[in-house]
């Protein structure tokens, strides 16, 4: 919810107080800011899955040596996918069929934005460590630290330089909970942090855990970006109102994508340990924890979306959009709710490629193609709500049907 409250912050002041254009040049960025955070938390995903399996052989040398060498990449990564992406901004945005009239607003937020994404990632590390321990409080406290002066920052900046402040103040926020976190596990030394353990032969095993769980991450951004781009064509009020659907979406999306993220190193750790009846209590609990979230959360969004889109300071006509689009999207959530806890049992089992077949089914085979060919049709822009339904319906039976076929098999082993 904190990270939901960080991300939809910048949207708030900027479509207060810049208006549609604005808004829709943020909608624009919003993909490839994305991508890259996703990148970042496959990343630290594939890492925990092997440190949680670890954890439960009490090996300490070990434990340090992951730690260690999973850092190092991170870090170098992060370096290199930032250098890539602030080099080729002109070209992606000309791809993303970015409109001129947003074309420099998008840029210049972009070119601010990306820097933060070396400190993010870096967090993003630490706190996966941290949940491999058990201890997912500070993140949340740190969060919150950070949301409030991000909230705080954004109009002051946007005021003073303009659209792009809104990146400078999220960028200031990052390093401030980089700065936060780093202090805690000072203090707390649930384990050490030393270059010198750097071992290259685990970033082999590393690689082969953490290429499927970016995939599984960033796939979706992937996709979203073909979806920005096919609304792009409608116009700058689609923009603006599907922008404001991203950031509402993300209410029923996060919960279900934080149960993933936790299931993981809880399921390693339980088949590390020899418990997999602790497995399928932990799966089924998740299970019914999300479908709580989803059913309450989504009856309130399904009502009060029009109101709510009001708040961002958009037309009339952009608020319109957006209970429309959200009256498809919120039967869809139920299914990707069930969806997740699944892939999180399936990460957590060491399997992360078969998470990546569910996801790419979802995003690739059916999201690209579906949602360029429908939105070109009579059906316009519902074309795209229709695809993104449809395609959380098959995800579901996907991950349902592998799911049953690893424990199954597990099972008879």
């Amino acid at each position: 919810l904190l990270n939901f409250a960080y991300n939809i912050v910048d949207t708030l002041w900027v479509g207060n107080l810049m208006g549609d254009t604005a808004l829709a040049a943020l909608t624009g960025a919003t993909p490839i800011v994305t991508l890259t955070y996703s990148f970042g938390m496959g990343i630290t995903n594939g890492m925990g899955i092997l440190l949680s399996n670890q954890l439960a052989k009490n090996d300490k040398k070990e434990e340090e040596r992951i730690i260690s060498s999973t850092f190092v990449l991170t870090a170098v990564l992060s370096v290199i996918l930032v250098a890539v992406l602030e080099l080729s901004l002109n070209g992606i945005l000309g791809l993303m069929n970015t409109r001129t009239e947003t074309f420099q607003y998008a840029k210049d937020y972009l070119m601010v934005y990306l820097f933060g994404m070396i400190p993010s990632y870096i967090f993003c590390h630490i706190t996966a460590m941290l949940r491999c321990y058990g201890d997912s409080v500070f993140q949340m406290i740190s969060m919150l630290i950070t949301s409030i002066l991000n909230a705080v920052l954004d109009p002051v900046l946007i005021g003073i330089i303009g659209f792009h402040g809104a990146a400078v103040a999220t960028v200031i926020s990052q390093v401030a909970s980089l700065v936060l976190l780093i202090l805690y596990c000072k203090k707390k030394q649930y384990f050490h942090l030393k270059l010198s353990s750097f071992q290259k032969e685990y970033l082999l095993p590393v690689a082969k855990l953490s290429v499927p769980t970016v995939i599984q991450q960033c796939t979706p951004s992937l996709s979203s970006t073909v979806l920005t781009s096919c609304v792009n064509n409608f116009g700058i009020v689609a923009m603006a109102g599907y922008g404001i659907v991203n950031k509402l979406d993300m209410i029923l999306f996060m919960p279900a994508t934080v149960l993933n993220m936790v299931l993981t190193p809880i399921i390693g750790y339980c088949i590390g340990g020899k418990r997999k009846d602790r497995a399928a209590d932990y799966t089924r609990l998740s299970i019914k924890f999300s479908i709580v979230v989803v059913v309450v959360c989504g009856a309130l969004l399904f009502i009060f979306a029009k109101p709510i889109a009001g708040i961002f300071g958009c037309s009339s006509e952009a608020a319109a959009l957006v209970q429309h689009c959200i009256s498809f999207l919120v039967w869809g959530y139920f299914f990707n709710a069930i969806t997740q806890c699944f892939m999180g049992r399936i990460n957590g089992y060491g399997q992360p490629g078969k998470g990546m077949i569910i996801t790419i089914l979802n995003h690739i085979i059916i999201r690209i193609p579906f949602s360029i060919i429908l939105s070109n049709t009579v059906l316009g822009l519902d074309g795209v709500w229709i695809t993104l339904l449809f395609s959380f319906v098959a995800a579901f039976i996907c991950a349902y049907c592998i799911d049953r076929h690893i424990v199954k098999q597990d099972v008879n082993v």
